[in-house]
């Protein structure tokens, strides 16, 4: 299409004019050194620095050099300003092209959902079920029957929740900004400097000796990270507990992954030894190449353990584990009950809630080009955080009961939902003004009003405060020295808001279409708190208006 040349020439035209910028801030210096070095010898002429006549040539090249860099000045600034006009006549065609592929597109990126990659999911493997969102049934289902809790962690914030089934067995991808408090280093350094006098030959020499001393503190800081994370629920083995990391397997060599498994099994004999002396239940699996690369040493049911890995299963997780492509073995995977933990390092980073505007565009090419690049990651990164579930025979045999909700859920939405749609709202609204660092969003659930769930959200957060520490520290001059080291002291802040979330069976262009009407959006401004409201798979929320918000924290 034209705009593809358009940008190519634009990207052309802003690299020439950088250059030219370039070259012209050097002829500037260097027109002002050599007007400055002209200045300088002919002030010096009553006492000549060399001589005169050294000190008139010089002078009047320094002249003639500056007349010549302020000639390229005036040429590169009347160049910079021909080509900036023809960057703007570019720049509006460019723009002229894209509102016109906009126009053209408008239908096509009308279309854009929310839930795309999850009907592409369930279409392209049938026993996978994806949600719209997790809704309170779902989220009933995984608490009452397999243990889920709700997200009550104040340094955990729910960034977006994706739910599903795997022939009926309920899992949820949950994404999380998580805050801890470490310890952060601050150093300071002075340079000390002392002389030193010894006799050599008889003749006293002094020798000038310099150091630099560096201080340490540590002060306790916050400090943020994102996770990303699978639960499955499944009643197999419902007693049983493990964990187990990486085995580092990826990238090696038949030879090596057969030298690692005879490393791992003379330490497998022992831990059974060890277990036998003891009385506990450890017992190495008869597949040791199994039982090292797998790695799960800490398992407290070694009946159910082998009832969930039989024979198949393990040759199919081997296998799994062994094969580097295309992440290699990345995954932790944790079972608690009838609790199982996938969290794999693809999955980290990764987006999973496919806002469709990661679609929308005005180029068909490059809009089909990213779609197809987008959708098969997503399907690639969750196919193969679900793939150690699959791998396990009993998981798919284990069907589900029927499962009768004895009491209505509290709410209408699921309380990681409510969490979800509030990362979802200006954070600059819900944030302490005060506030510095990431914000750690936590939402309660208030009160049902209707179809709407009233939710109260605490934005934690921290101000900071710069502090100087004198630390003494022996030189090598043999004095004590102070050394200054700045540090920064993190002060927490919350701010109390409420927000409503409500489940709005839609599209995403009947809610764009729905929004776009002026009475629908003169009734949004006077009952928000902000003119606006999100809407996202099914679900919508905004911040409501509250004269008595409160701010705590130290001013």
């Amino acid at each position: 299409p034209p705009s593809t040349g358009i940008i190519f020439l634009l990207d052309s035209l802003n690299k020439l004019i950088g250059k030219k910028k370039g070259f012209k801030v050097l002829f500037i210096i260097l027109a002002i050194v050599s007007i400055a070095a002209s200045i300088f010898m002919f002030a010096t002429m009553k006492e000549p620095v060399i001589n005169k006549a050294a000190q008139v040539a010089i002078g009047i090249a320094g002249i003639v050099l500056a007349l010549l860099f302020i000639f390229l000045i005036i040429k590169f600034s009347k160049e910079i300003k021909s080509e900036e006009k023809v960057k703007d006549k570019v720049e509006k065609e460019a723009q002229k092209y894209q509102d016109e592929g906009y126009s053209q597109l408008r239908a096509l990126n009308a279309l854009f959902d929310w839930s795309i990659p999850q009907r592409l999911i369930t279409s392209t493997c049938p026993i996978i079920q994806m949600d719209e969102h997790f809704d309170a049934q779902k989220f009933q289902y995984l608490h009452e029957k397999f243990g889920l809790d709700e997200n009550t962690n104040q340094d955990v914030s729910t960034q977006y929740v994706q739910s599903g089934s795997i022939n009926g067995s309920p899992f949820v991808i949950i994404g999380t900004t998580n805050k801890e408090i470490i310890q952060k280093t601050y150093t300071g350094s002075i340079v000390i400097s002392w002389t030193t006098t010894t006799i050599v030959d008889g003749k006293p020499q002094t020798e000038h000796h310099t150091q630099t001393l560096v201080a340490e503190i540590k002060k306790p800081a916050p400090h943020y990270y994102g996770l990303t994370q699978l639960i499955f629920g499944n009643e197999a083995a419902p007693n049983l507990t493990f964990h187990r990391n990486p085995s580092g397997a990826s990238g090696k060599s038949e030879k090596e992954i057969e030298k690692m498994v005879r490393s791992g099994e003379k330490e497998l004999e022992a831990m059974t030894r060890k277990a036998i002396n003891s009385g506990k239940s450890f017992t190495k699996m008869g597949n040791s190449e199994f039982d090292v690369l797998f790695q799960a040493l800490d398992r407290d049911n070694e009946v159910e353990y082998r009832l969930m890995f039989t024979p198949l299963a393990q040759r199919n997780m081997v296998k799994l584990i062994k094969t580097n492509e295309p992440f290699g073995d990345d995954f932790h995977f944790a079972k608690e009950k009838k609790l199982n933990f996938i969290i794999s390092k693809h999955s980290q980073g990764f987006d999973y809630l496919a806002n469709p505007n990661t679609f929308v565009g005005f180029d068909l090419e490059e809009m089909e080009e990213r779609f197809i690049k987008f959708n098969c990651r997503y399907f690639e990164g969750m196919y193969y955080d679900l793939v150690p579930l699959l791998t396990i025979p009993v998981y798919q045999q284990t069907k589900p009961k029927e499962f009768i909700y004895e009491t209505p859920y509290k709410a209408n939405v699921s309380g990681y939902e409510q969490e979800s749609m509030a990362n979802r709202l200006d954070i600059n609204i819900l944030k302490h003004k005060l506030s510095e660092t990431k914000v750690i969003l936590k939402t309660n659930f208030d009160h049902k009003q209707g179809s709407e769930d009233i939710v109260n959200v605490k934005a934690y957060s921290y101000r900071t405060v710069k502090h100087i520490e004198h630390v003494s520290k022996l030189g090598g001059d043999g004095r004590m020295h102070t050394i200054p080291v700045e540090w920064v002291e993190y002060v927490p802040l919350v701010k109390d808001s409420q927000i409503a979330v409500k489940e709005v069976k839609s599209s995403r262009n009947e809610f764009l279409n729905y929004m776009a009407k002026s009475d629908f959006s003169k009734y949004i401004t006077n009952y928000l708190k902000n003119s606006g409201i999100i809407y996202e798979r099914g679900l919508a929320s905004a911040i409501l208006k509250a004269d008595d918000i409160k701010e705590k924290g130290e001013k």
